[in-house]
């Protein structure tokens, strides 16, 4: 997964407001860093010393094109058990279930 780390990027820092619903928007150099678009998803994680860690999260896409197969698949089931996959994940980490 790509990374961006917000202390090893050229530059000096990167400031972005955050808006009444909460909201911000990634500066440029991140979005570049990552490679990301607009729809795309992104996670954040808050590491020990409190800072934050935010990573692109993969399209089914981008995570199926290195697999071959013969047998035909169902796209949208494989999309619905992917993101299965991730909230079961997600509660595992934080203790959620």
């Amino acid at each position: 997964m790509l990374c961006a780390n917000m202390y090893t990027m050229k530059g000096s820092n990167k400031i972005s407001k955050i808006t009444k619903k909460w909201q911000v928007t990634l500066p440029v150099v991140v979005r570049d860093a990552l490679r990301i678009k607009p729809a795309d998803m992104v996670t954040f994680y808050i590491t020990t010393d409190e800072t934050v860690k935010v990573e692109k999260v993969p399209t089914l896409g981008e995570v199926m094109g290195s697999v071959m197969s013969k047998k035909p698949f169902d796209v949208d089931k494989m999309t619905e058990a992917a993101k299965e996959y991730v909230v079961d994940n997600y509660k595992k980490k934080w203790k959620l279930s």
